[in-house]
């Protein structure tokens, strides 16, 4: 996250309070509690808890505070889910807009499903793709709202302390074509964190788990399944764990439809039925 320190520097010197979410897995932004308000939070506490976190420090940090948030996509992982990540992005930022404040998010590039990117996208104000080609530092803004000038859209090089836009075609070809993983196409959709762990189930299980780092793999991935579709409470999990095997969970989620409905019933529901038909000795 290249801009960090910059983004520091400037509400330190126009006087204004930083508050720094820390959530993330990755090595904190900012460690000197000088520079910023540090503000611990844990996101596998669930989605409503961090959510209630997060705006009870905004509204406690007034109007026209700035604010650091870790990499969100670390928040994708712990929630097992892009589309969450969409609707927090969609229910924070607008309220950060209220309060005419400025604030700093980040993304890892090409790691998301279009749940989450289309939703960060429509709702924020600027959307910047940074990356790097060599040693040098690009920005390609993808999104800037109520900005103007006349290389406000063309990709620009970090050098020192200004933004040089690249002007030559060639160059522009060769830097994308060797930092963009997909391609320019507008009907492919890329798979959501919940679909890709569910597509790898299956090929695990086409594949026998025949060795033994197979079989650690398949009970590694079954309790990451259970975590995301049925419950994670310790008893319920469990009991869960106990009484179903990888196949059996990914049967659950091939029947999955919506919110996790099966003709009309929760999942904790026909899982409660399903373990009390197995272990009934009759």
């Amino acid at each position: 996250m290249p801009f960090v320190q910059p983004f520091c520097r400037w509400a330190a010197a126009n006087h204004r309070r930083l508050i720094y979410f820390r959530f993330a897995k990755h090595p904190p932004l900012i460690e000197d509690s000088t520079l910023a308000e540090i503000c611990e939070l844990d996101p596998r506490e669930g989605f409503e808890t961090f959510l209630t976190e997060i705006h009870a420090a905004i509204n406690r940090g007034g109007r026209g505070a700035y604010y650091l948030f870790d990499c969100l996509s670390d928040l994708s992982v712990d929630w097992y889910s892009d589309q969450m990540l969409g609707c927090f992005f969609m229910l924070t930022c607008p309220y950060l807009y209220d309060l005419e404040s400025v604030t700093y998010f980040a993304l890892l590039r090409d790691h998301h499903s279009n749940q989450a990117t289309e939703p960060i996208q429509q709702t924020t104000q600027l959307f910047l793709d940074v990356f790097r080609h060599g040693s040098q530092i690009f920005v390609h803004p993808i999104k800037v709202q109520q900005r103007f000038s006349p290389t406000m859209y063309m990709m620009h090089e970090w050098c020192g302390e200004e933004f040089i836009p690249v002007t030559q075609s060639a160059s522009n070809a060769e830097i994308l074509s060797k930092n963009r993983r997909f391609p320019l196409d507008a009907n492919r959709r890329r798979l959501g964190l919940w679909a890709k762990t569910v597509s790898y189930a299956e090929r695990l299980l086409e594949g026998k788990q025949t060795s033994p780092q197979d079989k650690t793999e398949a009970n590694q991935l079954k309790s990451r399944l259970l975590r995301m579709a049925v419950s994670r409470d310790d008893r319920m999990f469990q009991l869960v764990e106990k009484y179903f095997d990888l196949d059996q969970i990914v049967a659950i989620f091939q029947r999955m439809i919506g919110t996790g409905l099966i003709g009309g019933k929760s999942v904790g529901m026909l899982l409660a039925r399903a373990i009390l038909e197995k272990s009934d000795p009759r």
